[in-house]
């Protein structure tokens, strides 16, 4: 009977494995039917700057932007360095980063599907877990929200190192959850090298091994260090400091970029499913609700931890609200949102209880299900609107930069990731990312169009190119290329 009964386990156990790799690989289908038509079509200016970094450090031997000129000014030293070997491959790197990202996302819905079977298990310690199908529905809506998070797709698709980081944040969340401590110790620190706030996924970890072991996570430090103390060292010596420039420098524009809370709320509960976010969201909530209660506290911990960190750093007043910083607190409230569904099923109570949970789960699965392609669609047309803005606009200056200016010219810009690949010019970066000795000016500017005008008559550059039409004394408008909407413009200075 013991034989048995272990057989029947194994068995079971190996056909819950085969149901949810095939959810998984329906998923990773649907990525690539996303995805795909994409590839290569979103130029996210951002991404650029790190394309720039991977360019000079392959074709000059130099991790700078502009050469010559020891600047970190890109916050992902380990992405720059994966994209370095692409480039040296002589790929294109706008559409192998795209391909790469693709399997970082498919690997991010293995470790999401992972994270919520961890959660509903812990159900079975103290009553009846959710159902394979209800588990496998779970599945379903929150790698459909991963996959058609707005900020995910254009990150994604537009090369940016989002996939990654998110990826190496959830991986971490998972070996906390799995007490694989070490192996997490050792993705956080990676997270922590692809963007700064991937320290949140290990200070998750460590409260997980505070309380749930009742120790001092030293051994994990001591794996964490290892890992980030020689990126440390190496850019203290070559740039001055560890923290990349960028991040000094966008701390510094905090005060004159126009980011309010209400922008930020709306990129944070709007953008990613439009009018279907409050769906998401309210189950968020109640899973929320459940979560810090008993069976589940102790499972959830790190999850809840890190999405309350994530929650706290996007209301930061210098954080600026670049979408993607929002990804990975998005990508956890998509997983509470698909644990919430699932638990809205889970049977507990009495029947008539039970009935009135069922029916609220069957409209929030037919909204979820119904926001999933609604988004999708309207992130690919969105997507086409932008690339077509940036294609007319910046590619075209770049074209007319490489018929007209001669190498070796200084350009000023206020969006210097495409021009600073496409072209080899002296980039002078107005936003101060690249260039410090702006930095004195940013404080004396009220709004980016007077840190334009003061850069300008400051440094008096041969070039300017912008999104922002206004007069600068000294020069003349030498192109002009129309967008959907507004014009970009290069200006030529007048001897």
């Amino acid at each position: 009977m013991t034989d048995l009964r272990r057989w029947s386990v194994t068995l079971w156990t190996r056909f819950a494995r085969l149901q949810r790799f095939s959810v998984w690989l329906l998923l990773v289908l649907a990525l690539l039917a996303i995805r795909l038509p994409l590839l290569g079509k979103i130029l996210y200016d951002d991404s650029f700057i790190t394309f720039r970094y991977a360019k000079n450090l392959v074709e000059h031997g130099q991790f700078v932007f502009n050469l010559g000129e020891n600047v970190l000014a890109t916050t992902t030293p380990l992405y720059a360095g994966i994209l370095s070997g692409l480039y040296a491959l002589r790929l294109p790197l706008p559409e192998a980063a795209g391909l790469l990202n693709m399997a970082f996302e498919a690997a991010l819905l293995w470790v999401l599907i992972g994270i919520v079977g961890i959660a509903l298990a812990a159900r079975g310690q103290s009553g009846s877990p959710p159902t394979g199908g209800v588990t496998n529905l779970a599945y379903v809506v929150v790698g459909g929200l991963a996959i058609t998070n707005q900020a995910m797709s254009f990150a994604s698709s537009g090369g940016m190192e989002t996939a990654l980081f998110t990826l190496l944040n959830a991986a971490t969340l998972l070996c906390t959850l799995r007490r694989a401590y070490l192996a997490g110790s050792a993705l956080g620190a990676l997270a922590t090298l692809t963007r700064p706030d991937g320290i949140f996924a290990l200070l998750a970890l460590g409260v997980a091994v505070l309380i749930r072991e009742r120790r001092l996570p030293i051994r994990e430090a001591l794996v964490s260090l290892a890992i980030g103390l020689p990126w440390v060292v190496i850019a203290q010596v070559g740039y001055g400091s560890f923290i990349p420039h960028s991040v000094t420098a966008k701390d510094a524009i905090a005060p004159i970029w126009p980011m309010t809370v209400g922008l930020k709320l709306q990129i944070l509960f709007y953008n990613p499913l439009r009018v279907f976010g409050v769906f998401a969201w309210s189950l968020a909530s109640w899973a929320a609700y459940r979560l810090v209660q008993a069976p589940y506290r102790r499972t959830a911990l790190p999850i809840l931890l890190f999405t309350a960190l994530h929650l706290v750093y996007a209301f930061l007043p210098n954080n600026l609200g670049f979408d993607w910083y929002f990804v990975p607190l998005q990508i956890m409230l998509s997983v509470l949102a698909g644990l919430g569904l699932a638990l809205l099923f889970t049977p507990t109570g009495a029947p008539a209880h039970l009935r009135w949970r069922i029916g609220a789960g069957a409209v929030y699965t037919l909204a979820l299900l119904a926001a999933i392609p609604y988004t999708a669609l309207g992130n690919h047309l969105l997507a086409l609107r932008q690339d077509q803005i940036h294609r007319q606009g910046m590619l075209a200056a770049v074209d007319y930069l490489e018929a007209h200016v001669p190498a070796g010219k200084t350009v000023q810009s206020d969006s210097i990731g495409i021009l600073g690949f496409y072209t080899d010019y002296r980039v002078l970066d107005v936003m101060a990312l690249a260039s410090p000795e702006v930095m004195p000016l940013v404080a004396s500017a009220d709004c980016t169009d007077s840190l334009m005008l003061s850069a300008a008559a400051t440094f008096e550059p041969p070039y300017i190119v912008t999104w922002i039409a206004q007069p600068y004394p000294g020069y003349r408008v030498a192109a002009r290329f129309e967008t959907p909407t507004i014009p970009f413009l290069v200006y030529e200075h007048v001897e």
